[in-house]
């Protein structure tokens, strides 16, 4: 039996999807190991006391997905006690994302207008898993070794860069479809505040003619992105095992030894 929600999430102040990736049944009747593989969204706000309870964790490595920019705009901020390795494996999911309105002009044009949202957000997924498979081989391959374990993986929000990783490593390990799904759409619960801010304080959109509510897809987990990324990689690989070796170039040893790592 699956490991309930609540005992795999860890609140914290200044992190909201902050949680556990394990304790997910597998088909074959075994079980992904507790305490090894956590995600969250970024860290820059965590809190003092955020930080003791990251630390109990006794983390060995951070995976930060981020691109540069990100990085710099929020820092991370990792318990000074314990010697971490922070990796940065930065995924550049898109030029534009229309999330992040960093240009009026955008709303002026008309553009705005003209995006598909929701499309957008299925492409994210196919771009994360097809245009940066090398970075996926290197996470992959950096988690099979122990020595890097228990590891975070996090991005800005935790959403879809670190929502698709959480997945392929349940996915690998022979977690149900319908459970990795679940897992996936925690996020909305974690998110929802957050979202619905974000929509409020942009209701000055309204005076261009463009309505914030539009902007829902990219702003939330969908089951229809997350299945569009693992179809795709069905029909060019026949399996995530094929994807991994023959996309990402990751040693079939290698899928071998994070089983192990991984199911109890």
């Amino acid at each position: 039996m699956t490991m309930p929600d609540s005992d795999r999430s860890i609140s914290l102040e200044g992190a909201y999807n902050f949680r556990d990736i394990g304790g997910q049944a597998t088909t074959a009747g075994r079980r992904m190991k507790k305490g090894l593989f956590f995600r969250s969204d970024n860290l820059a706000r965590l809190s003092d006391q955020d930080l003791e309870k990251i630390s109990s964790l006794h983390l060995r490595t951070i995976i930060d997905l981020r691109t540069p920019n990100e990085q710099k705009a929020k820092r991370d901020r990792i318990p000074g006690n314990q010697a971490i390795r922070a990796v940065s494996i930065p995924i550049y999911p898109t030029l534009e994302d229309p999330s992040r309105l960093k240009s009026l002009f955008w709303l002026i044009s008309g553009k705005y207008r003209r995006v598909d949202f929701e499309q957008f957000a299925k492409e994210l997924y196919l771009r994360i898993a097809f245009d940066h498979a090398s970075q996926v081989g290197s996470l992959i391959t950096l988690v099979s070794d122990k020595e890097n374990l228990p590891v975070l993986i996090h991005c800005n929000g935790g959403k879809d860069r670190t929502g698709f990783m959480a997945a392929l490593l349940q996915s690998l390990t022979g977690v149900s479809h319908n459970d990795i799904m679940h897992d996936y759409l925690l996020t909305n619960q974690r998110m929802a505040p957050y979202v619905s801010r974000f929509i409020r304080r942009s209701r000055w959109m309204n005076l261009f003619g463009f309505s914030p509510e539009r902007m829902r897809p990219v702003l939330e987990a969908r089951t229809e992105y997350l299945e569009e990324a693992f179809r795709s990689i069905l029909e060019r690989h026949e399996s995530v095992e094929h994807y991994l070796s023959e996309a990402c170039g990751v040693a079939p040893e290698t899928l071998s030894r994070i089983r192990d790592l991984l199911l109890d």
